[in-house]
């Protein structure tokens, strides 16, 4: 199937943008009738819902971490608190 062969050929080519190529795995998805397919590139493309099971790929943990001036004080590397923020 020559749809699949340019999805494959644009996921390999680095100048072209993932958007394309998952652009063209949504018309697959709909021409093969793939619910799941089409539900899953419907979220890479327009993002996840809050409620939306997330790949593994897409979780990440962190500390985030900044550098800060006060007046003269000057802090580098320093943890920035996040414990108030809500997801």
């Amino acid at each position: 199937m020559k749809l699949v062969s340019d999805i494959i050929n644009e996921l390999m080519d680095l100048a072209s943008p993932m958007s394309s190529a998952l652009f063209k795995t949504k018309v697959l998805a709909s021409r093969i009738q793939n619910e799941t397919l089409q539900t899953w590139v419907n979220n890479e493309l327009k993002g996840y819902e809050r409620e939306a099971n997330l790949p593994d790929y897409r979780k990440t943990e962190g500390f985030p971490k900044g550098n800060f001036m006060n007046g003269w004080m000057q802090y580098k590397n320093t943890p920035i608190p996040i414990g108030h923020l809500t997801r």
